[in-house]
Formats: C-alpha cells, structure tokens, sequence
C-alpha cells in the first residue's frame, strides 16, 4: 500500500488539523495510508533552521513509491528531503508551495501536482526573504511551477467551482478539492504501477 506522507506548514498551531490533515480521509477512500509529520510551530526562523532536520527525519520513513503531500513550507521540506536527502517519492502534491516557481525537480519523482492560486500573499514573502540554508524558497503558490518539466501538472485552484483563493483557502473547500486531489494522485499511481 502507498503512504501518503503529509507536511503542514510552519505557522500553524494545530499540527495541520485543518490543512493536510484534512485530506486523510480523502486518500485512505482511494486506496493510501497516511503519515503524519507533524513538527509543531516553529515560525519562520525554526523553518529557516529546521528545515534540513525536519526533511532528514521525513526521509527516513520514505519507501520508494511513497507519495509527498505538502501545504506551504510542507512542501519546501518534501522537495528538500527529495533533492538533498534523496527520499525515493514517486510522486508530490504540492499545495500553495512556498517553492522557488521554476524549480528544478529531482530526477526521482514520476510526477508532480501543484495546486496554486493569484490570491496567495503569503508565498510571495517567502519570494523576498533570503534563504541561505534551504535555497527553495519562493512563490510557486500564487503563479504556479512556470519551468518546463513534462512531469508537473498545475491545478490553478482560483478556477472551477469552488474557487479558492489565499493561502489556506482551497482546505475550506475540501468537498471540492479534496476528492480530485486524492482521486488524481491515484491515477497517477496506477498510470506508473503498468
């Protein structure tokens, strides 16, 4: 069975209670088991620090095939504990990323969805404030991964019907987002399990 490795923010203070956690029981109805990584609040300074620790540690419980699903600074320590610590995902979900837009990817991952929306501020920070330590940093969760990676899907979540805008926004509609992002990790998984 695939795991499903779940990364919340920094700047949360309910261990992703209503962010990534609100996904599990999305994913386990398509199939996945879920892994908590919850690291607590730690702002932005623990982030810039811990972020290297906290992507070892997730690294660690990473089987090949495992899925990465991240929310903000999640998904800065998913792709780092993938680029630097070469944990074996088959695939990340990525979900308002605070990502450099044009990342390169590592060669391990078979494919990428990133869920962004224009509305999302809170990225754009992580644009301007330098990031020596982790290098990822950026405001893929308003414009999207704009490289050219075959491998990347963006899902601009400004649209369709139930329209999410901000940083958090899209998991205040999970009766919508929800079951498309636990629907379309599966077929991917089943599109490279052939």
């Amino acid at each position: 069975m695939t795991t499903v490795h779940l990364v919340h923010g920094f700047n949360v203070h309910d261990g992703g209670a209503g962010t990534t956690d609100t996904l599990i029981p999305y994913l386990n109805e398509e199939g996945f088991s879920t892994l908590e990584h919850d690291y607590g609040t730690i702002g932005l300074f623990g982030a810039w620090f811990g972020n290297p620790v906290i992507a070892r540690g997730i690294a660690d419980h990473v089987e090949p095939g495992d899925i990465g699903c991240g929310h903000s600074n999640g998904c800065t320590v998913l792709v780092r504990a993938a680029v630097y610590e070469a944990a074996m995902f088959a695939g990340l979900i990525l979900i308002n990323p605070a990502l450099d837009h044009d990342i390169n990817f590592p060669p391990q991952l078979k494919w990428i969805h990133v869920y962004w929306n224009k509305g999302d501020r809170a990225v754009r920070w992580a644009q301007i404030i330098p990031d020596f330590l982790n290098k990822l940093w950026g405001d893929m969760g308003a414009r999207g991964h704009t490289g050219d990676d075959p491998r990347v899907r963006n899902y601009d979540c400004g649209r369709g019907r139930a329209p999410a805008h901000g940083h958090s926004d899209l998991f205040a509609k999970k009766f919508y987002w929800h079951p498309l992002i636990a629907s379309r990790a599966r077929r991917e998984i089943d599109r490279y399990a052939l």
